[in-house]
């Protein structure tokens, strides 16, 4: 047992294929410890579990789809130096801290999920090469936040209601495409020193403050049909 009583791990997995298949993991340290390759952890409500819902450490190959993944108390989901997995259909919502978090993690697809009322929607923490496609970020301080990462791309979501839809904070080399940023109480677009980033087909129309905002930010590529506000600091690219 833990300190205050709980657990460790509901479910701690140390071994390959293997079927994690609706269970109901409340009250542990952690809610599933995965530390292995090739396992599928689907439909299993997951809530209320102190140092993380779902965590993955050196871990790769595994498929995480459908859990819900809620009210954890420092984050939903997390995945450190971990690759070449994929998060798919998830919702990880009311987390305090971020949904999902990729951390020194590469190669993974996060598609597709739900997060509400977290910290931070989807965090990449020096992460890289990393696919974040078709999620729904609603309502989080910050939506999806690159955090010296690079080499991501970053297409097709919606988020809105955050205080900042996508924050990227030293990171380059990104692809941000086609996501839908409007309607957040900041801006849709940050950049905070971070370079060499391509942003093209977004709608960053009708955020509080700016539809794309760059602060000391080099060389990025803007090619955007819909925008409302826009401000750069620094060199920059806009292309319509």
């Amino acid at each position: 047992m833990g300190a205050d009583g709980w657990a460790m791990s509901g479910i701690e997995i140390k071994s390959r294929k293997n079927l994690i298949l609706d269970n109901l993991i409340r009250g542990n340290g952690i809610g599933i410890h995965l530390e292995s390759s090739n396992n599928t952890i689907a439909f299993n409500d997951v809530d209320d579990n102190y140092l993380g819902g779902i965590i993955l450490f050196s871990s790769k190959g595994n498929n995480l789809t459908g859990n819900e993944v809620d009210e954890n108390n420092q984050v939903g989901i997390l995945l450190i130096s971990s690759n070449n997995n994929s998060l798919i259909s998830n919702n990880a919502s009311e987390n305090l801290g971020p949904g999902i978090k990729l951390f020194r993690s590469q190669g993974n697809a996060v598609a597709g999920n739900l997060l509400i009322t977290n910290d931070y929607g989807i965090v990449l923490s020096e992460a890289r090469d990393n696919i974040v496609r078709n999620n729904t970020a609603i309502n989080n301080d910050y939506g999806i936040y690159p955090y010296l990462s690079h080499s991501n791309e970053i297409s097709n979501n919606t988020a809105y209601k955050n205080d900042y839809a996508i924050y990227l904070w030293d990171s380059s080399q990104n692809v941000v495409r086609g996501n839908d940023l409007s309607k957040n109480d900041g801006s849709g677009i940050t950049l905070f020193y971070s370079n060499d980033n391509l942003f093209e087909y977004n709608n960053a129309n009708d955020n509080k403050q700016y539809g794309i905002h760059l602060i000391a930010s080099d060389n990025n590529d803007i090619n955007n049909k819909q925008i409302l506000q826009y401000t750069c600091r620094k060199r920059c690219v806009l292309r319509r």
